[in-house]
């Protein structure tokens, strides 16, 4: 199964499948992994004037380490550098981004998860390292 969802994730990262990719509102960098959906999306209170602040709520048809590995292979392609990896999620910085994928609920009995994908961005005057 590990090397039919690799072959899925190498089609789809060529040039051609990537175009095709789902995005999410408000962060058209950041992708959905195969036949995921955004189920909600809010935009929220910046923690400082200038920033923003989006939450969104993702359903995927896929183990969570699958949807993890989706990340973890396609985001450092589109600029995001890891910062975090541990417990039920991962974060990533890219200038004054930020970026966090957590586990919500599933896993591993039904193949499905649903994920929490928070996108910050802060102030020009407030770069990140």
């Amino acid at each position: 199964m590990k090397s039919q969802w690799a072959a899925g994730l190498a089609a789809m990262l060529s040039s051609a499948a990537m175009a095709q990719t789902a995005f999410l509102d408000n962060a058209p960098d950041v992708p959905l992994p195969p036949g995921a959906v955004a189920l909600t999306a809010s935009a929220l209170e910046p923690a400082a004037p200038g920033g923003q602040h989006h939450v969104y709520i993702v359903g995927a048809d896929a183990p969570a380490d699958a949807a993890f590995g989706f990340y973890a292979e396609t985001l450092p392609q589109l600029g995001w550098a890891l910062r975090e990896q541990g417990g039920e999620g991962l974060s990533y910085v890219r200038g004054r981004d930020q970026l966090a994928v957590r586990l919500l609920e599933g896993g591993a009995a039904d193949g499905r998860v649903t994920l929490l994908i928070e996108v910050t961005s802060s102030p020009a005057s407030q770069a990140l390292d």
